[in-house]
């Protein structure tokens, strides 16, 4: 369980404890359930703000590769890395050690897309890698 996991849980568990939440309420609204009233899904957020847009540029990414075409899957990670960079600053004070795990899915994204001959099979599986840190992160059940 995740740092960011835990401090959730916990505030759950007291929250229960002390009677503010129903015990019919899903904290982690994020899987199965809906979001509280008044929020949309895409309004979903962890301990790093919003990565959907991150999120958005690794799976174009991901699709480029699955057709082979690692000149616009590079394209989209060096986008995604680029803001990611830009951010770095905020999102190290929000969650050093979010940020740290999700920072390191990045940097072998770029790893494995500017390798001399990259692979496929290992592009795939860092993007998905990538993309499951995020959902973790954010506390979205892949």
């Amino acid at each position: 369980m995740s740092s960011s996991s835990r401090t959730v849980f916990a505030a759950a568990l007291l929250a229960l404890l002390l009677g503010a939440v129903p015990v019919t309420h899903n904290l982690a609204w994020g899987d199965e359930s809906t979001p509280p009233s008044g929020m949309d899904e895409g309004d979903q957020q962890g301990p790093l703000g919003d990565l959907s847009d991150y999120g958005k540029l690794a799976e174009e990414s991901l699709d480029a590769v699955g057709t082979g075409d690692f000149a616009t899957a590079r394209a989209k990670v060096d986008e995604m890395q680029g803001k990611w960079h830009a951010a770095a600053p905020q999102l190290k004070r929000k969650s050093p050690e979010d940020w740290k795990a999700a920072n390191a899915a990045v940097e072998q994204v770029v790893k494995e897309l500017h390798a001399k001959t990259p692979d496929k099979d290992r592009s795939l599986d860092a993007l998905n890698t990538l993309l499951s840190t995020f959902n973790d992160i954010q506390g979205i059940s892949d």
